[in-house]
């Protein structure tokens, strides 16, 4: 069975330099979820999906599974609304030592300043039903860190999100998708699945702690939308970014090595 976990970040009019493709339109949001609304898809958090998964219980007929990364606030104002309507559940990973505060780790693309959820905010989308998962303390490439730091980043993350919460946080996403070196301490620091890019469809038989997912982005038409969806993960602009995902891992290793 495909489980496709979609990706976003930014749910915004909002999009400057490169950054813009990962900020998709509002009404563009909207319609893709009233698309997967009225096709019959039946939504799971992460944490949903991963204790099926490990249990070996039935999936619904057509699942899929929505993740927001960064907790962008503008979640809020275009997001939570929209999955409310339609009564689809999501996952939001957010960054815990910037909460309230603003995209720091984006300062090299003019981004820095895109204010993230408060406290407040998180509190809110988790009594709404939205899982609230750790996307590390400040958003590093955890493929550059020391093992302490590395640690730190991710242990770290989930136990201030659980006291911001009172709840257990239980799934993890990886900055950039880059969870080589970092599977391990993810899954030694207690949570039950993370979720990685990899750019193609989940599969139930998948490495939980490295789950693939399907990044939205702000020219994903509504046909696009649709093909992904069914499970149709073999674009050209996918497979471009693949390649250019595994040239990245390439250049981070010779630059450990150096």
């Amino acid at each position: 069975m495909r489980i496709p976990i979609l990706m976003y970040h930014s749910v915004s009019e909002a999009a400057d330099g490169s950054f813009g493709p990962f900020a998709v339109r509002p009404g563009d949001f909207s319609a893709q979820m009233a698309l997967l609304a009225e096709l019959g898809h039946a939504t799971l958090t992460v944490a949903d999906l991963a204790v099926r998964l490990v249990a070996g219980q039935a999936l619904p007929a057509r699942p899929v599974v929505v993740t927001f990364d960064d907790g962008f606030k503008d979640f809020m104002s275009h997001a939570l609304p929209v999955l409310a309507a339609h009564r689809l559940v999501a996952t939001q990973y957010v960054v815990s030592d910037l909460v309230g505060a603003t995209s720091r780790w984006l300062d090299d693309v003019g981004e820095g300043g895109r204010p993230l959820m408060d406290a407040a905010a998180v509190r809110e989308a988790h009594a709404a039903g939205i899982e609230i998962g750790a996307h590390t303390r400040t958003h590093p490439r955890l493929d550059a860190l020391a093992p302490d730091r590395l640690h730190d980043e991710v242990a770290g993350s989930k136990a201030r999100i659980e006291d911001m919460l009172g709840a257990p946080v239980t799934t993890f996403a990886y900055p950039f998708g880059l969870y080589e070196g970092a599977r391990e301490i993810v899954r030694e620091a207690g949570f039950a699945a993370a979720c990685a890019v990899r750019y193609r469809t989940s599969f139930p038989g998948d490495d939980r702690f490295a789950l693939a997912r399907l990044i939205v982005r702000r020219d994903t038409g509504l046909d696009a939308f649709g093909k992904l969806l069914d499970g149709d993960d073999a674009s050209l602009r996918m497979t471009f970014d693949r390649t250019r995902a595994a040239a990245w891992r390439v250049v981070r290793r010779a630059m450990r090595r150096g």
